[in-house]
């Protein structure tokens, strides 16, 4: 599970926001679940939504040193 601020929440939620820009403190790999859960004024607001992960760029590869990537996330089916 992933805290996201409200803001990107919604922009997930609407699909205008299909990536996430993550510290790679999980090695977030293609096929990996995530669950991304709305964090608002230090606490959990109740509402998540999850994902697949499709892509996963290392951004350590254009960035030497940089220990983020960036992953495409993809609707699970119902």
């Amino acid at each position: 599970m992933l805290k996201i601020l409200p803001i990107y929440y919604d922009l997930v939620r609407e699909g205008r926001k299909t990536f996430e820009v993550r510290k790679n403190d999980r090695g977030f790999q293609n096929a990996d679940r995530v669950t991304l859960q709305e964090w608002e004024n230090d606490v959990y607001t109740g509402r998540e939504l999850s994902f697949s992960i499709g892509y996963v760029l290392d951004m350590g590869k254009f960035n030497p040193g940089s220990d983020l990537v960036v992953f495409s996330l993809l609707e699970e089916p119902l």
